[in-house]
């Protein structure tokens, strides 16, 4: 009678070392997201967005003109002014206000 290596079939211990780095990999995955998201954050309150911006990026002047006066009375702003990232994502998070920020960012 022969006997068979059990271990051969069934590895506890590999796939206790399998779960464990699917786990590291899922925990550094989500602390570097994190970590994103606070550089993006604090980007965001450094970026100042004007209308020049917005227009270099492609976005309708008049409709550009509009929504910074909007955003102006808003805030309380005595004139034209340039508006913190956060703040216009805040009063509109689209497409047009994600190319203005894109924009102002590379901005040097």
């Amino acid at each position: 009678m022969e006997i068979k290596d059990v271990n051969r079939y069934f590895a506890p211990r590999t796939a206790l070392l399998s779960a464990a780095y699917v786990w590291r990999k899922q925990y550094a995955a989500k602390i570097a997201a994190k970590r994103h998201a606070d550089e993006i954050e604090s980007r965001l309150t450094s970026t100042y967005v004007s209308i020049e911006d917005s227009i270099r990026a492609g976005n309708c002047a008049p409709l550009t003109e509009s929504f910074a006066a909007d955003i102006w009375r808003t805030i309380g702003a005595a004139g034209p002014c340039a508006v913190r990232a956060d703040i216009v994502l805040e009063k509109r998070n689209d497409t047009y206000t994600h190319r203005a920020i894109s924009a102002a960012m590379a901005r040097p």
